[in-house]
């Protein structure tokens, strides 16, 4: 670990690779138009101690993290704050396994016009899938399971007041589609209350601790979120469909 990705190119993971001491990120992208192939090599972190993320696209553009590439498996990414972190824009990561991870197995911090597809994201200490601010992002045909908190969350950490604490924003016209969110320890799928024209379909979700699908806009108000044919154990209010 402790690889940064600095000049556009294509990129092959070679072998497994391993938390280094005093490194934060394990492979981390500052440019545009990178593709980085794992071929199904695990990136393994430190654990709870982590304050870096397995994959860290920064603020780059036109990136794709393929996980299984040549390989039977797909690449399991576990030990770190973040499993991949995405503050980037018109980046496709697909094929990955996040395990294992403290705050959220996959992260998009203020990312645009992004997806993750095909992946498994369980197991993780805090979310899932914590899409915390930016736009126009696509969260689809995946599994999120056996997270300490919710299996997709949609937008900030919110206050006992109703407010939004550090650490997340606006999450806007974002899509998740066709994902499978179940036994987690918080909701299934949930969107906050500052979060808007999103859409939430063809998921499904049940065995959560609170909801398994769940709007937090006040009243029974879903504000400009479509909810529609999902199939939940469980919703908090009638237009989560």
């Amino acid at each position: 670990c402790g690889c940064s990705i600095t000049t556009t190119g294509v990129y092959t993971v070679a072998q497994s690779l391993n938390f280094a001491s005093g490194v934060g990120d394990c492979i981390s992208i500052g440019t545009k138009n990178v593709i980085l192939n794992l071929d199904g090599n695990t990136i393994t972190g430190p654990g709870s101690s982590s304050t870096g993320s397995g994959i860290h696209i920064k603020k780059a553009a036109s990136v794709w993290i393929e996980g299984q590439g040549t390989a039977s498996t797909q690449s399991i990414i576990s030990g770190w704050k973040y499993g991949i972190e995405n503050d980037g824009n018109d980046v496709l990561i697909e094929n990955v396994s996040t395990t294992g991870n403290a705050k959220a197995g996959i992260y998009f911090f203020k990312a645009n016009n992004s997806q993750v597809v095909n992946f498994s994201s369980s197991n993780n200490s805090g979310y899932g899938v914590w899409l915390s601010s930016g736009g126009n992002n696509e969260v689809g045909a995946g599994t999120t399971s056996l997270n300490v908190l919710d299996g997709v969350f949609v937008g900030c950490i919110g206050t006992g007041s109703g407010t939004c604490a550090s650490g997340g924003g606006n999450a806007k016209s974002n899509t998740i589609y066709d994902v499978t969110a179940n036994t987690n320890g918080a909701g299934g799928i949930t969107v906050q209350f500052n979060s808007d024209f999103n859409q939430i379909g063809k998921c499904t979700a049940s065995g959560n601790s609170t909801f398994d699908l769940s709007d937090k806009h006040g009243g029974n108000s879903c504000a400009h979120n479509l909810w529609f044919a999902n199939t939940p154990g469980t919703v908090n209010k009638s237009c989560v469909q």
